[in-house]
């Protein structure tokens, strides 16, 4: 379905707490068209996310913000759910005290109102079907969050599985060693403890990240509680500690980019429109790396053509 996002009064991307993200976005906003769902045109986005219990902002936001640059945006679930119900957010974070305090922003639950009505949304993709592939998109964007449904996902072994493929495809593009006619990289992002599934399986990987700090993930615990918190183990305690990355205490903000592949990995719902952000230079990043390999080749081939003939 053919959907261009202008019902919203207040541009939540551009009016960012200014105590939060102290230095202004580096990509404005661009009025771009989004073709519809079986377009070809379009970059593809995945937002991996459980149909209960995922954090709004996490997943609203970076609609909203790579549908304003043309991408094709899609939801990834576990599974079909069982009777058909549009997905639901953590309750924890939107109703009660505590959705007033520590809860997302009006703007990013009226986007979430809008998503309700969107066949990319309540059709989505699941990765449990036997057809699905990670390699069908350009980027992937693997949400975070300590409930139960979310947790549940995060640790599916056939969710490491159907990463894999796409994991050995994020390494970065080496104009000086790959062969000018490579094919596009792929780009990966995670948010929190979005990062355990590159991990749990697959503890050898050169991928390196950050995720949400103990002492953050603990003090959440301690406010909100979910079921059987006690029995799960804090995301940093389970990366390899070689391949993850703290961040600094004092800051609110922060991303990190792995140096080796096309990457990016947040803390928490504060990195989420840095992160975003970074995701969107990463692509176009990779197509300048993809082109500017392609160069040498191209050159070569005019100066062939040029040799006089005897």
């Amino acid at each position: 379905m053919a959907f261009y996002f202008q019902s919203l009064q207040k541009d939540i991307i551009n009016d960012i707490d200014v105590g939060l993200q102290p230095n202004p976005l580096p990509s404005p906003i661009v009025d771009a068209p989004v073709f519809g769902r079986d377009t070809q045109f379009s970059p593809h986005l995945a937002i991996v996310m459980a149909d209960n219990g995922f954090d709004v902002e996490q997943v609203c936001l970076p609609w909203r913000y790579f549908t304003d640059r043309g991408f094709l945006v899609e939801f990834v679930f576990p599974r079909p759910l069982d009777p058909p119900r549009v997905a639901k957010p953590d309750p924890s974070y939107t109703t009660g005290w505590k959705g007033i305090i520590m809860g997302p922003s009006k703007d990013a639950m009226d986007i979430y109102s809008i998503l309700c009505t969107l066949d990319e949304f309540i059709q989505p993709k699941y990765y449990t079907d036997d057809n699905f592939s990670f390699l069908d998109f350009d980027v992937v964007l693997i949400t975070g969050g300590r409930n139960e449904p979310m947790r549940q996902m995060l640790t599916d072994p056939l969710l490491h599985s159907k990463l894999k493929p796409y994991l050995r495809l994020c390494k970065r593009i080496d104009r000086r060693k790959d062969d000018p006619n490579v094919a596009p990289s792929k780009i990966l992002g995670t948010i929190a403890q979005g990062a355990l599934p590159i991990y749990i399986n697959n503890p050898e990987t050169t991928l390196r990240s950050t995720t949400i700090p103990v002492w953050m993930e603990r003090t959440n615990s301690w406010i909100s509680p979910p079921p059987n918190n006690s029995s799960y183990s804090y995301a940093a305690s389970l990366m390899p500690t070689d391949k993850y990355f703290a961040g600094p205490n004092y800051r609110t903000v922060f991303t990190m980019e792995d140096m080796h592949h096309y990457y990016i990995s947040g803390r928490c719902n504060t990195d989420i429109i840095p992160l975003s952000t970074g995701l969107y230079d990463l692509y176009r990043q990779m197509l300048r790396d993809q082109k500017s390999g392609m160069r040498p080749q191209r050159k070569n081939l005019t100066s062939s053509n040029d040799v006089p003939q005897k």
